[in-house]
């Protein structure tokens, strides 16, 4: 018989189990519908904050508490490894970073910031300018990835993409580069374009194959041409061949397929594209689900940047239905968040990649379906790249400038609606009306804040005044701080066919000029479609004309019009020049009377005899000197002046 003390011990063993697995078992069902339920309505799980990392969550788990210390370390051998341009070793410490902190988004933020602009400038070569950039920005789409809803990782992305690759001082090699990491590396294999000459021996350009890619590429090709003087064929391919090997969309081809190799997975491809959605803020924006073959001509960092910058208004509270530029409440902390820079600016962000796309396009020459002559009929057949093929025409697959003016000038619309920027005319009538009698009776004037800062404070009579007057302070305020009429009014007006056959006519006169070609590029401005319809088109839109930036480029293409018209016909002005009255003189030009110049000096004959010169610069009158029909001025003064000094800012020294 047992121990009665060892029966007592048993006794009080079998007591603990049973205990243990009773709180187990609650503790286990409480956690799974208690505990794991709340966390996942909260969205506090890993998996539901971002894609799970093992190696990460690894690593966190076995430095338990002295993880700390570890990120001072990793934070400090970083700073240590880029003063000593150790490159390798600070991607790799950056890295290791991120590792230890995925959810605070800081470290993301600025390391990826660091690689894109810091590290990448210390390279000479664009290429590997190009690599660092990239890095940074996959670095970046990494913490995205682990850090879901937060639209600062998201407008990021969008704002490296195109502030690094479309707006820097080597813009048109990265953008070249952006190109070509879109395109499937096949296509842009040098090879392709080289083959024997059996009766020389020596390696040739393969014509057609060169045209193929000419066809299908012809945004990439024309930039090479023209921006980086690849003047022959072969030097595009020299250009290919330097820079073959690019962070890319495709996986690496193998020697022995012929084929185009599978894409990367998304978390891999270069350029990095949002996820697709069931309900995305813009439709048409680019996803990594979207067929590269249908963009890859015109895909820029710009529309890249519309992508990621739509895809970060996902992320904030919808604009207030009521007053311009402020936000409903959150309703939903776990997906909803405010970010860093002022909400209405950062909502701005689709609209203006959409103007950047269409400002580009037109910048490089595309603005209808015409799309671009390689060789002009005039050009010598040992200038020509095709000389067996006449007129050879690329790249007139879209209106372009219509198009993307179009879509630049949808995205203004619905970001005024949205945000109370644009409001009806019944309404703000109704609005100014009631604002009125509030005024009068508080003595406030239009831009003054009252004593009230919410619609409940207000005493009942007076609220609807009051909420009237504060609705058209806000958006006036919002109206200048965003620039808003600016940006609306332009894109409207530059998505008008006209407006853009003007610009492609000022275009082709600016190519002309560059090349001494001054009374071809005079007559591209003397066309009916040129100056007169611009100036047609000042007439018809008054909100257009009276822009700044308008006026200020207005008065630019006017000075390289009296340019031309001084080298091209102050010859002839000169001799035709009479005598009326010993004091009066007077010429005429043969271009049309509402886009022609007026020359009415007021000179003395000893004025003439001493500086002839003078004759031209005090006299001519150009087509935008006077007035609109309304009475405007189609250049206000102040105007002149800003572009006279920033014209003699920019030009080169001893001219």
């Amino acid at each position: 018989m047992a121990n009665p003390l060892q029966q007592k011990s048993v006794q009080r063993k079998l007591v603990y189990i049973v205990l243990i697995l009773v709180l187990f078992t609650t503790a286990s069902v409480f956690r799974r519908y208690g505990v794991e339920a709340y966390a996942q309505e909260l969205s506090l799980r890993e998996q539901d904050r971002a894609d799970v990392d093992l190696t990460g969550s690894a690593i966190r788990l076995s430095l338990t508490g002295s993880r700390g210390f570890a990120m001072c370390v990793l934070w400090y051998w970083a700073n240590q490894a880029q003063m000593k341009n150790q490159w390798n070793e600070l991607e790799l410490l950056v890295r290791s970073v991120t590792k230890l902190q995925p959810h605070f988004i800081t470290p993301w933020l600025f390391q990826s910031w660091n690689l894109s602009y810091n590290v990448s400038v210390e390279s000479d070569r664009e290429h590997d300018q190009y690599f660092y950039i990239t890095r940074g920005i996959e670095l970046l789409y990494e913490g995205e990835r682990q850090n879901k809803n937060h639209p600062d990782l998201r407008f990021a992305m969008g704002h490296y993409t195109m502030n690094k690759v479309c707006q820097g001082d080597k813009k048109n090699v990265l953008m070249s580069l952006f190109n070509m990491s879109c395109i499937d590396p096949l296509e842009r294999d040098p090879e392709r374009f080289r083959k024997l000459d059996e009766r020389t021996g020596r390696t040739v350009l393969n014509e057609q194959a060169f045209f193929d890619f000419c066809s299908k590429h012809p945004q990439l090709v024309r930039r090479l041409r023209d921006k980086l003087r690849c003047s022959r064929p072969e030097k595009v391919v020299d250009f290919l061949e330097r820079n073959k090997k690019v962070p890319t969309y495709y996986e690496d081809p193998r020697p022995d397929r012929e084929q185009t190799p599978p894409k990367k997975d998304p978390g891999q491809r270069f350029p990095c594209l949002p996820p697709p959605r069931d309900n995305p803020f813009d439709p048409d924006a680019l996803t990594h689900a979207s067929r590269m073959a249908d963009y890859v001509d015109y895909i820029d960092g710009y529309l890249v940047a519309h992508a990621w910058f739509a895809y970060a208004q996902e992320a904030l509270p919808r604009p207030d239905p009521v007053m311009p530029g402020r936000s409903q409440p959150i309703t939903d902390r776990t997906r909803q968040r405010i970010p860093k820079m002022t909400t209405l600016i950062f909502r701005m962000f689709p609209a203006r990649a959409l103007s950047y796309v269409a400002e580009r396009l037109e910048q490089e020459g595309w603005f209808d379906d015409r799309g671009w002559t390689i060789d002009e009929r005039e050009a010598s057949r040992s200038q020509k790249w095709f000389p067996d093929r006449d007129g050879v025409e690329v790249g007139g697959r879209l209106k372009w400038g219509v198009e993307f003016w179009g879509r630049a000038h949808k995205a203004w619309q619905r970001y005024g609606e949205d945000n109370r920027l644009l409001l009806p005319e019944t309404e703000r009538f109704d609005l100014e009306r009631k604002a009125r009698e509030f005024r009068s009776s508080q003595g406030v004037t239009e831009n003054d804040r009252t004593r009230w800062s919410r619609e409940e404070e207000v005493p009942e009579p007076l609220r609807e005044g009051w909420l009237a007057h504060m609705i058209l302070v806000e958006l006036n305020y919002y109206t200048h701080l965003t620039n808003f009429r600016h940006f609306y009014f332009t894109s409207m007006v530059e998505a008008k066919p006209e407006t853009v056959q003007a610009r492609k006519r000022f275009f082709e006169a600016e190519q002309l000029r560059l090349q001494a070609r001054r009374a071809e590029a005079l007559e591209k401005y003397e066309a009916p479609d040129a100056l007169p319809m611009w100036k047609e088109l000042l007439e018809t839109h008054p909100d257009f004309q009276k822009d700044d930036m308008v006026q200020e480029e207005t008065y630019e293409i006017q000075q390289k019009y009296l340019d031309l018209v001084r080298a091209v016909r102050g010859p002839d002005l000169k001799r035709d020049l009479t005598v009326q009255s010993g004091v009066t003189w007077m010429a005429q030009a043969a271009a049309p009377p509402a886009a022609g110049p007026r020359w009415l000096p007021m000179l003395t004959p000893a004025t003439l005899l001493t500086q002839p010169a003078a004759v031209l610069e005090l006299g001519l009158v150009g087509p935008f000197d006077g007035n609109t029909k309304r009475g405007d001025p189609f250049i206000r003064p102040e105007v002149r002046e800003v572009a006279r000094t920033r014209a003699a800012a920019n030009r080169p020294p001893g001219r």
